[in-house]
Order: structure tokens, then sequence, then C-alpha cells
């Protein structure tokens, strides 16, 4: 998969992919025949975790490399999220119930 097909299904601009790719997070082959770097599927489930790891507050030097352990920040941010996503729910429940009460 070239830089163009990647980033037309993510959603991306080919900026961004050669971005991370420059700075090793993404490792192509290049063709030998035309020199087109070609994406794995593995460089693709990569590139969606760094931009849900992107979205969710981490920053590039968070993220870390493939292959290497999950940085602490990465892994106390992970704690964090689970840890609210209980009460999240529970507010959300009580939104429902309140809108439905208001509603009658």
């Amino acid at each position: 998969m070239r830089v163009n097909q990647l980033d037309r299904e993510i959603g991306l601009n080919g900026d961004t992919v050669r971005f991370y790719t420059r700075i090793g997070f993404l490792n192509p082959v290049k063709d030998p025949v035309n020199g087109y770097k070609e994406y794995s599927p593995k460089d693709r489930r990569f590139l969606r975790f760094i931009l849900s790891a992107r979205q969710l507050g981490f920053s590039v030097n968070n993220i870390g490399q493939p292959y290497r352990p999950i940085p602490t920040i990465m892994v106390r941010r992970l704690h964090y999220v689970q840890h609210w996503r209980g009460p999240i729910w529970k507010l959300s429940c009580l939104r429902q119930s309140v809108i439905i009460l208001t509603a009658v």
C-alpha cells in the first residue's frame, strides 16, 4: 500500500504519513522496481493506533516506537481512562434519566 492509498483509507494527508515514517514509527519497504515505499498492514494498524493515542492526548514522544515497551506515561493514562470509564457511564445514565423525567 502506497502513501496516497494509506492516507485515503485512513483520512490523512501524505505529509502526516511521511512524518511518522521519517521519525521511525512506520517502516515501509521500498519497491525495487519502481522505488515507491510500500506500507504493510502492520504499518496501517500502527498508524491507526498512533492516531487513536493522539486523540487521547498523547504526544508523539509518549507514544514511543513499535515493539518497544509502552512508555510509563501511556500506561498511567490508560489506567486513568479505565478508572473514569465507570463514573462517566453512570453520569451518562443519570443524564438519560433526567431527560426522560423532564420529557413527561
